[in-house]
Formats: C-alpha cells, sequence, structure tokens
C-alpha cells in the first residue's frame, strides 16, 4: 500500500528539524531529473527525498542484479525488478510526493525539468547529454557527476552561464578511450558513492535556498587518507588563467 503525505502541515511536520535552513514548500515546488540510477543516482535520490525535493524522474533502462547490492540502494526482494520500479517504490515510502520513471535511456525526446543530474558511467552518453540539455530553455542547473572505486568529480552548470559550459565542454568532455578504467562505476565501494551523494545534496540545498552558484567543479581522492580531500577542480592541462578566459571567447562546439 503507497503512504503519502496527506497535506501540507503534514509536510512541514516532517521536516521540521531542518525548516528554518531548508524550506519544505521550495524544496516541495522543485523537480529533479536523475540519469542514472545505479550506485550513484539511487543515493542521489535518497538524499534528495530526506532533504524534501519530492518531485522526481528517473531514467534508467537497467534491473537490479545481485552485484548491485553492495554499492547501490536496493535490497534483496528487488532482484530483478527494473531499478527505476524498485527506486520509485522506496522513495515514496520515503515521502516522494510524484516520481516519474521512465524504463529507458534518456535521449533527445525525453523530456527533462528544471535541474538534471547526470549519474552516467561512460564519457559518450555524457557528451550526448551535454547537446541533448545545453538549449534547454526549462534547465536552470546541470549537475554531472563521475565517480571510480576511490576517486569522484562534479561539475555545477548554471544554464545561464555560457562560460561555464565552454570550460566544460573544452576541458572535461573527452572520449571514453582517454578516461582513466578506474572513473567507471562498473566497481566501486559504498562510501564513494555516498561522499559524492552528499556533494550533490549540498548543491541542492544552496540551490533550493536560492543563493547564487555560479560555476564549480570539484574532485576527490580517496586513496591515502592522509591527503584525502576535496579541492576545487579546473582542468587537466590549462593553467587557471587560461581555463578561466575560456569564458571570454569561443562558440560551444555543434555535435
Amino acid at each position: 500500500m503507497e503512504m503519502k503525505l496527506s497535506n501540507p502541515l503534514q509536510r512541514t511536520e516532517l521536516f521540521t528539524r531542518q525548516q528554518e535552513v531548508l524550506n519544505a514548500q521550495k524544496t516541495g515546488e522543485l523537480h529533479l531529473t536523475i540519469i542514472g540510477v545505479g550506485a550513484l543516482g539511487s543515493l542521489v535520490a535518497i538524499t534528495a527525498v530526506k532533504m524534501g525535493f519530492t518531485k522526481i524522474t528517473l531514467f534508467d533502462d537497467d534491473i537490479v542484479n545481485l552485484h548491485n547490492l553492495p554499492n547501490q540502494f536496493y535490497g534483496l526482494g528487488d532482484l530483478d525488478k527494473p531499478k527505476v520500479e524498485a527506486l520509485r517504490d522506496t522513495l515514496v515510502n520515503y515521502g516522494a510526493e510524484e516520481v516519474n520513471i521512465h524504463y529507458e535511456k534518456f535521449t533527445e525526446a525525453s523530456q527533462s525539468t528544471e535541474i538534471v543530474i547526470s549519474c552516467v558511467d561512460n564519457m559518450e552518453t555524457r557528451q550526448k547529454l551535454f547537446h541533448t540539455l545545453r538549449n534547454r530553455s526549462n534547465l536552470k542547473y546541470y549537475i554531472e557527476t563521475r565517480m571510480g572505486l576511490l576517486n569522484y568529480q562534479m561539475f555545477v552548470l548554471p544554464a545561464s552561464n555560457k562560460g561555464a559550459w565552454l570550460r566544460y565542454q573544452k576541458y572535461h568532455l573527452y572520449p571514453d578511450n582517454e578516461a582513466s578504467p578506474e572513473r567507471c562505476t562498473a566497481k566501486s565501494i559504498l562510501f564513494t558513492p555516498m561522499g559524492l551523494a552528499e556533494k550533490v545534496g549540498v548543491t541542492l540545498y544552496h540551490i533550493a535556498r536560492e543563493e547564487m552558484i555560479n560555476w564549480y567543479g570539484i574532485t576527490c581522492d580517496l586513496t591515502d587518507m592522509s591527503k584525502t580531500g576535496v579541492v576545487m577542480f579546473y582542468d587537466r592541462t590549462a593553467s587557471q588563467e587560461e581555463y578561466f578566459a575560456t569564458a571570454d571567447k569561443g562558440e560551444l562546439i555543434e555535435a
């Protein structure tokens, strides 16, 4: 039996411990699209709903397999179910009010909302998402995530910041054969997607509070605990000056 919050007062009571810093009415108005609901996507969805983002759209064409259980938010009872279906049931149980599911990959024909979170695991798909989403009139923020066994990255692109999209395209989109094999989410331990899901949650917190988010990217390397930490991420090759100068010149390259 599906249980849903029956009225606004009940919703306010549910999120009373965070109400002073994160308004439940505001988070309830924002609609998130999550593309890919494996290790990271499932944890991002749970985090978002627990924070009060109760309108979620999910895209994924995969089913829950046994090897998914250690690092994804699924249980034994979800085996062989479509991931979007299993996750929808969990989100509704945690207070989600509207969960739209698509048993397919995101395409040019797919509808998206004002905040899109990419949790895919290959550069080819990231390239396609970039070209599909960048001109969508309803888009406000695009959050792109990457994860390996002991590292992760996140990029936040406001739709209105052309320079951010230029830098992202120039320095952070490259062929799969240039990417480190460790970035593939086929190999991960739970704490890595949990750490990245937390960073996505913090970003959503600032968006919901209508605090200005320009452009930023972060990277975190967990291989050496004595040096572990999140740092601002610029690019792989250019100097910082060259990197930010990209905002003042050039045009986005068509696919």
